[in-house]
């Protein structure tokens, strides 16, 4: 009797009891849970092995998959798992995730794709508005969050990113106020007023208001205005900026004039940036340019790099055009390394090169018979550029740093800094031949170096409180500045009713 109620057991007693777990999935979801992934993996072969029509097991072993970081096993999982069960909508929510992480986001938006033959589950929909949210069209995410909450109004993720995009499209004031000091000597203070509107999450437009009232023997304030266009065309990965204001100088004939400023930004893939820019403004950078009104045309354009774990490039060149019809050329480029890189920040350290020189200079220089050529006309005996610094064939090597400390839940730290450690350019030398004085030109080095700070506080998700220092020496002058920032979002509260009521 015994025997036979034994061997009743035996036969009645499902395919995967020989591993001792009577509910494998749960088993599985906890060793997974726990870290456990091999094991998870494991007992879920197992249980497919003797029952392959098993969607939620095939599933879950795809998903550890993933999360023990074995992406083509995992993809290739998912593949099979989803061919045998098409109609899995989680199965096909969970192999999308995955491919969107993994950065494929143009499979998994082809796997998400809303079909009319049935309804889409929230969360198919919330992670095609993430999707869309990670490449940048907030417009769309929004409408897809919206929609993911009507059909689920406790979806966690769809209201969490909704709230994100809330904030980051809400109208905001900022003021800041500086001060500048340097040995030309010059030394100015103001406070920049700024407010920005968003019409849409990809259209905002900003106005700024920047008195500064400049102290060099006479004090007089100078006044800038302006307004400003910002649009993300996500298709094309295209980020621009216009803007155009008017400024202010204190009295005169010329006391109005106009400013105006170009951007283009778009996004070329593997991390990599190409930015072009073109600007009217003012050049305030020496105490004749003060008397003397002087306002630049330069156009730029530069690109950068983004790479992974911390790695950071750019390169640019710039044309700048003063009114006397002569040029400035600028080159740059350089590149950070990661040190370190952890939970709490960052290290990087690299190198730079720049150079800079003038279009005039150069045609003195070639076209000069004397045996002393004239250097910069700009330059007087009292050791002064008259109105503006012109560099001649100035090359510079420099180390550079970055550093990165605290959580975006907490103060941030960063600091950073070049110092010049092979610097050379062509000035201007005084040589008395007899009783005269003759300009003449001469190599000479020098050390410039920079080296700056900020700290970040985010009192709330509406405010944040900021203040950053630099100072620092270039070929021609040293010079001290201190700036601190409010930063306000007026964001709303949750006045949309996700069910649209």
């Amino acid at each position: 009797m015994l025997a036979g109620l034994l061997l009743v057991v035996l036969v009645a007693a499902p395919p995967w009891s020989s591993s001792g777990v009577q509910d494998p999935l749960r088993e599985a979801r906890r060793l997974r849970d726990n870290g456990q992934f091999a094991a998870a993996v494991e007992l879920l072969d197992e249980r497919l092995q003797h029952n392959p029509a098993d969607a939620e097991a095939a599933r879950l072993r795809a998903q550890t998959l993933y999360w023990l970081k074995q992406f083509e096993l995992a993809r290739s999982s998912y593949a099979a798992a989803l061919q045998r069960h098409p109609t899995h909508e989680q199965l096909r929510v969970d192999y999308a995730r995955m491919l969107a992480e993994t950065g494929d986001r143009r499979a998994a938006r082809a796997l998400l794709k809303l079909r009319s033959d049935r309804e889409p589950s929230a969360d198919a929909v919330a992670l095609l508005g993430t999707i869309l949210y990670w490449d940048g069209d907030l417009t769309g995410a929004k409408r897809l969050f919206l929609d993911a909450l009507r059909i689920d109004p406790s979806h966690r993720e769809a209201a969490r990113q909704l709230r994100e995009i809330r904030i980051l499209s809400s109208s905001w004031l900022r003021l800041s106020p500086a001060s500048w000091h340097d040995d030309q000597p010059v030394d100015r203070a103001g406070m920049a007023i700024e407010a920005g509107w968003f019409l849409t999450p990809l259209l905002s437009v900003s106005a700024r208001s920047q008195p500064e009232r400049y102290s060099a023997g006479a004090t007089r304030t100078f006044w800038a205005n302006e307004m400003e266009v910002s649009h993300f065309a996500p298709a094309a990965r295209l980020e621009t900026h216009l803007a155009a204001g008017v400024f202010r100088r204190p009295g005169g004939e010329t006391d109005l004039d106009w400013t105006g400023r170009a951007v283009a930004a778009v996004g070329a893939g593997v991390g990599i940036t190409l930015r072009g820019r073109l600007e009217r403004a003012p050049y305030l950078n020496t105490v004749a340019s003060l008397e003397t009104p002087l306002m630049t045309k330069t156009a730029s354009g530069a690109v950068h790099w983004n790479g992974a774990s911390g790695w950071l490039a750019e390169a640019a060149v710039q044309r700048e055009t003063f009114p006397d019809s002569n040029i400035v050329d600028t080159a740059y480029a350089w590149l950070l390394a990661p040190l370190a890189r952890g939970a709490g920040g960052q290290l990087q350290a690299g190198y730079a090169l720049a150079a800079a020189d003038s279009e005039e200079d150069r045609f003195v220089l070639a076209r000069a018979e004397q045996p002393f050529p004239p250097s910069d006309p700009r330059f007087d005996f009292a050791g002064v550029y008259q109105p503006y610094y012109t560099p001649a064939r100035n090359l510079t090597q420099s180390v550079i740093m970055a550093v990165t400390a605290g959580k975006t839940t907490g103060p941030v730290l960063r600091g950073g800094g070049s110092y010049g450690f092979r610097a050379r350019e062509d000035a201007t030398v005084f040589l008395a031949l007899g009783d005269q004085v003759v300009p003449s030109v001469g190599r000479r080095a020098y050390t410039p170096w920079t080296a700056r700070g900020s700290l970040e506080l985010s009192a709330s998700r509406s405010l944040t409180f900021s203040v950053s220092g630099e100072s620092g020496r270039t070929a021609y002058y040293r010079w001290t500045t201190v700036r601190a920032q409010v930063h306000y979002r007026f964001v709303p509260h949750d006045q949309e009713d996700p069910r649209g009521r």
